[in-house]
C-alpha cells in the first residue's frame, strides 16, 4: 500500500485576509436583519397591532402635508409687512386741460412769450411704495385663523385615524377565536379519535357493529373538515390584519391590560346601572365570581378583577353642572363656559370632541377677524414717475417735456364698509358655533349610550361565564358516563357521539364568552379612548 506524504506546511493553510471596516458593518447588518425577522414573527399584542395600522395607514402622510401647507400660507400672510411695489403706466386723452387766462395769454403774446398750456394727450410710467404700520391686527388674525383650520384638518385627520383602532379589534378578536376553535376542534378529534379505537377493538371483539365504528369515524372526518374550514378563515383574517398592519405575519396573544369600568352618569350625576355594579368613591367594586380552573375562560374575568387603570367616563358639562345643583347653572358666565372649553374635559380625550373643540377655536378666530375689520390701518407710501405733465405745471405748460417726480407721505384709512355686514357675519359663526355645541352633545349622547352597553354586555359575559365552567364540567362526566355505558353496552353509540358533542359546545361557548367579553372590554377602551 502506497502512503501519499503531504507536506506538513499545506495543511496550514494561510488565514483569510479580512478588512478590521467591513467585518463588524458586515456583523452589524446581520444583527438587525435577525433582529427584524425575530420581531415580525413574535407575537404581537392588539396595542402593538393598533400602533402599526396606525403607522402603515395611508392617511396618516396628511399630517406632514397639512402642517407644511399651513406653514406655507402663514408665511405668505406674514409677507404683508413687507414693502409692496407696484408698477404702472398710462396714457391718457383729455377733452380738455388746465390752461391759461385768455387775457394773461393775450398779453405775454404782446410780450413775445408763447404760453402753449398742456397738452391734451398725457402719459406717466411710476412706480409706487407702500409700508403698513399698523393694520389693526388684520394679519395676525389671518395667521390665527390659518392655524385653527389646520388644528381642524389634523383633528379630523386623527379622528379618521383613530377609527383603525375598531378595525383592528374586530380582526385581531376574531383570529383569536377562530385559534381557540382551532384547538377545540383539534381536542374534539384526538377525543373522537379514541372513542373510534376504542370502537375498533370492541369491534375485533364482537362487542360492537361496523356502523357503531363508522358513526364514530364519519363524526371524527367531520370534525376534520370544519378545522379546514377554521383554518381557512384564519388564514383569510391573518393575511388581512397582516396587511392592514403593514406586518409580515400577524401572532395574536391574548390581551393582559387591565381595566376598571366606570358606566355613564345619568341627568342626576348617577351611575346609570344596576347591580351587580356597585361603586364607591367614584371606582367600581368588582363582585367576585367563582374561580375557574384550567383553560382560559377565567381569564378576561381576572383581567377585569385585576383592574388598576380607570376609565374616564365621557359626559356632558350640562350634566356636571346640573350635579352641583341649579343655582351654580345660572351663575356659569360665558368667560367660564368658554375657560372650560379651551382647558377641557374628560371628554376632550376622544378624537372626535378634539375635532369639535378645534372647529369652536376656529369660529373665536373668525369672530375676532371681524373685529380686526374695523379697525383703521395707517401706512406710508412713496411714488415716482416720469411723464408728462409733472407736478410742476406752470414749466409743462410752458415747455412741453417729461419730466421725474417724486412724493412721499403717510396714509390713515378706515373702511367702514365692514359695518354693513358685520352683523350677519356675527349671527353667521354664532350659528357654526351652536351647530358645533350640537354635534359634540349628539356625539356625547351616543357615546354614552355605547358605554352603557358595552358595559352591560361586560356584565352579561361575567355573568354567563360564571357557569360555563361548571356545565363543561358536567357535560365531562356525562360524556365519561356515556363511554362507560357503551362499553357495558347500556347505550349505543348515537348517544355517545351526542354528549361529546354537547360537551365540545360547551367548550366552545365557553371560548365564545370569553373572547366576546375581552372585545367588549377593549370596546370600551376604544369609546373612551383609553
Amino acid at each position: 500500500m502506497c502512503l501519499k506524504r503531504y507536506d506538513s506546511r499545506a495543511l496550514n493553510p494561510l488565514p483569510l485576509q479580512r478588512n478590521p471596516k467591513q467585518t463588524p458593518m458586515k456583523l452589524r447588518s446581520l444583527f438587525l436583519l435577525l433582529l427584524t425577522w425575530t420581531i415580525q414573527i413574535q407575537a404581537q399584542t392588539l396595542e402593538e397591532c393598533q400602533q402599526a395600522a396606525e403607522r402603515n395607514y395611508p392617511l396618516i402622510r396628511q399630517y406632514g402635508l397639512i402642517r407644511q401647507t399651513a406653514d406655507f400660507t402663514i408665511a405668505n400672510i406674514q409677507k404683508g409687512w413687507l414693502p409692496q411695489f407696484s408698477a404702472s403706466a398710462q396714457a391718457t386723452y383729455q377733452t380738455d386741460v388746465t390752461a391759461w387766462p385768455t387775457e394773461m395769454r393775450t398779453l405775454m403774446q404782446q410780450m413775445g412769450i408763447d404760453l402753449k398750456g398742456l397738452k391734451k394727450d398725457q402719459y406717466r410710467v411710476g412706480i409706487d411704495v407702500q409700508q403698513t404700520l399698523f393694520d389693526g391686527g388684520a394679519i395676525s388674525s389671518q395667521k390665527e385663523i390659518v392655524r385653527r383650520q389646520a388644528e381642524v384638518q389634523e383633528a379630523e385627520t386623527e379622528a379618521n385615524i383613530y377609527n383603525v383602532r375598531a378595525r383592528v379589534n374586530e380582526m385581531y378578536f376574531a383570529l383569536l377565536l377562530l385559534d381557540e376553535q382551532i384547538k377545540l376542534n383539534r381536542d374534539l378529534q384526538e377525543l373522537l379519535l379514541g372513542n373510534e379505537r376504542q370502537l375498533q377493538a370492541m369491534f375485533r371483539h364482537g362487542t360492537a357493529a361496523q356502523s357503531d365504528y363508522d358513526n364514530v369515524r364519519a363524526e371524527r372526518l367531520n370534525a376534520a373538515q370544519q378545522l379546514a374550514n377554521l383554518q381557512a378563515q384564519r388564514e383569510t383574517v391573518a393575511r388581512m390584519l397582516s396587511v392592514f398592519c403593514g406586518l409580515k405575519e400577524v401572532k395574536p396573544q391574548m390581551p393582559s391590560t387591565p381595566i376598571r369600568l366606570i358606566p355613564p352618569l345619568g341627568p342626576e350625576g348617577r351611575s346609570t346601572l344596576r347591580e351587580p355594579f356597585p361603586f364607591q368613591g367614584g371606582e367600581r367594586l368588582t363582585p367576585q365570581p367563582p374561580p375557574f380552573q384550567g383553560g382560559g375562560a377565567g381569564y378576561a374575568t381576572e383581567c377585569v378583577q385585576a383592574s388598576e387603570v380607570t376609565v374616564p367616563l365621557l359626559e356632558r358639562e350640562g350634566d356636571a353642572r346640573r350635579a352641583g345643583g341649579e343655582s351654580e347653572v345660572s351663575e356659569v358666565s360665558e368667560e367660564s363656559e368658554e375657560s372650560a372649553r379651551s382647558t377641557g374635559s374628560a371628554a376632550s380625550a376622544h378624537p372626535a370632541l378634539r375635532a369639535i373643540d378645534a372647529k369652536l377655536r376656529l369660529a373665536d378666530a373668525q369672530e375676532k377677524a371681524l373685529d380686526a375689520a374695523l379697525m383703521p390701518r395707517l401706512g406710508v407710501f412713496a411714488q415716482g414717475f416720469y411723464g408728462y405733465p409733472g407736478y410742476n405745471l406752470f414749466e409743462d405748460m410752458m415747455h412741453h417735456r417729461w419730466s421725474f417726480n417724486a412724493m412721499a407721505g403717510a396714509r390713515l384709512t378706515w373702511n367702514i364698509g365692514a359695518l354693513y355686514t358685520r352683523k350677519q357675519d356675527k349671527a353667521k359663526i354664532g350659528a357654526q358655533r351652536s351647530m358645533y355645541q350640537v354635534q359634540r352633545d349628539v356625539f356625547l349622547f351616543n357615546n354614552n349610550l355605547e358605554q352603557m352597553q358595552q358595559s352591560e354586555s361586560i356584565e352579561r359575559f361575567r355573568r354567563l361565564m360564571a357557569n360555563d365552567e361548571e356545565i363543561i364540567a358536567l357535560r365531562a362526566a356525562v360524556r365519561k358516563a356515556a363511554e362507560s355505558k357503551l362499553k357495558h353496552g347500556i347505550i349505543d353509540v348515537n348517544a355517545l357521539v351526542r354528549e361529546i358533542n354537547a360537551e365540545n359546545a360547551a367548550r366552545v361557548q365557553q371560548s365564545v364568552h370569553e373572547i366576546e367579553m375581552l372585545k367588549e372590554i377593549y370596546e370600551l377602551k376604544y369609546t373612551t379612548n383609553q
